[in-house]
């Protein structure tokens, strides 16, 4: 893992732009998942190894993805540069519901793994509460999140690796103190017992989009790996509140 992140922040292209279709860009955090699939991991291993070199990349390029792809106006990310511009049927801009699951799993993971003192530590918690204040505008009546989150008419059905994302960013931010439990302990309930309830009798969560980069709609039978970790890490910070708060 050491030599790949040595070798990323030595070779990462020198780019003046993160548009996606340019394939060089690529190598870089041109899209929204990468910022949990790599950010998280350059955080830690700064912490493991003593090596600052790798916080101050992650936080050069997490910024520099968060202005390419983030909707000062709506509060969500694109997932890619492709999306900026293009309208769902009823008008609305293309907001990837689990791609702004990625970015908030992302942050909260990121500020687990920052010191105290990081200088742009307080930009991430703002990030944080920024977006998770849109998103919990957004929960359907049964507690869900869509595939498409500004777009619930077309994509109907509930979409269970955004939806657990949320949950999770939810009750981390009340267990941290980052969230006010007054004003999303009722929403992050309402999320964590819909989640519950698309679990299979065989213990199998349903409503996880597959492998994809855009809305879709889905059914009840779909489950990826993503979808279960997602609740997974959820179903921890739910237990972290009940061993704090006596339930």
């Amino acid at each position: 893992t050491i030599e790949r992140l040595d070798y990323q922040i030595k070779f990462h292209p020198q780019t003046d732009n993160l548009l996606f279709e340019i394939p060089q860009n690529q190598e870089r955090w041109c899209w929204c998942d990468a910022l949990y699939m790599a950010a998280p991991t350059y955080a830690l291993y700064a912490n493991i190894t003593g090596n600052s070199a790798y916080r101050e990349f992650m936080d050069r390029e997490f910024w520099a993805a968060t202005e390419a792809l983030y909707d000062e106006r709506e509060h969500l990310f694109y997932r890619d540069t492709r999306l900026i511009g293009r309208q769902e049927a009823n008008g609305a801009k293309v907001f990837w519901g689990r791609g702004n699951g990625w970015v908030v799993g992302a942050i909260a993971r990121i500020l687990d793994y920052l010191p105290t003192e990081f200088p742009s530590r307080p930009r991430y918690v703002r990030l944080f509460q920024e977006m998770m204040g849109r998103i919990v505008e957004l929960q359907d009546p049964q507690g869900y999140w869509h595939t498409s989150l500004l777009d619930y008419q077309t994509y109907t059905s509930p979409e269970t690796s955004a939806s657990g994302f949320f949950t999770f960013a939810l009750w981390w931010g009340i267990n941290r103190g980052i969230l006010s439990e007054k004003e999303y302990l009722a929403p992050a309930i309402k999320a964590w017992e819909a989640m519950v309830a698309a679990v299979h009798p065989n213990g199998m969560l349903g409503y996880v989009q597959p492998i994809g980069d855009a809305p879709q709609n889905i059914t009840w039978e779909k489950n990826e790996v993503y979808g279960t970790a997602a609740l997974a890490l959820a179903g921890v910070e739910v237990a972290r509140y009940a061993e704090n708060n006596d339930r």
